[in-house]
């Protein structure tokens, strides 16, 4: 009888050990996301590390986030969020532009209009004080249930800044995952 209740132990004990090595499975969803994600490959030059991957729920959609630096006070936010309707997502892009877009300071330097005329989007650099080396570009862009964010850091005193035309190529890289998407 003792051995009995020792091997049904053991069998417990091995399954507890079992579940809880067990790995969440990952959705569908959360793999597109990762494919319409900025990857490091998509930046220009070299140094470039993920500073982190965040994975969220962003106003009603489901969002994978992540974080690249090149040096202290250059480096690129990109977040990617599906919404379950049209109608979600523009209600989303609302909220995300109500939170992002109340900026001063503005700088007139760069504009990013994306492939789809229809596409809800937005762009704005500022700087906190007019004479600041540090720029902060914001991009929103809504394509039918997706919706990209982008968050870019510019230091002037910095050599591995970015220009505006790397900028460009960046969102224009991201746009066109957004178009590709939605014709899988």
């Amino acid at each position: 009888m003792r051995k009995n209740q020792l091997t049904r132990i053991i069998a417990i004990v091995l399954m507890l050990i079992a579940a809880s090595c067990r790995t969440s499975r990952i959705s569908q969803t959360q793999i597109q996301l990762v494919q319409y994600s900025l990857k490091e490959a998509d930046l220009p030059g070299s140094g470039w590390s993920v500073e982190g991957k965040s994975w969220e729920s962003a106003y009603g959609g489901e969002s994978y986030g992540i974080i690249y630096i090149r040096d202290k006070f250059v480096f690129i936010n990109h977040v990617i969020s599906i919404h379950s309707s049209e109608d979600q997502a523009q209600q989303a892009y609302q909220e995300w532009e109500n939170e992002w877009f109340d900026i001063t300071n503005l700088q007139p330097e760069i504009t990013y209009d994306p492939i789809d005329q229809d596409d809800d989007s937005r762009m704005e650099c500022f700087r906190m004080k007019p004479d600041d080396p540090l720029i902060d570009c914001v991009y929103l862009q809504r394509h039918n249930t997706l919706i990209n964010f982008v968050k870019i850091n510019l230091d002037y005193r910095s050599r591995s800044n970015l220009t505006f035309e790397e900028i460009d190529g960046i969102l224009a890289i991201l746009d066109k995952r957004l178009n590709e998407a939605v014709n899988e």
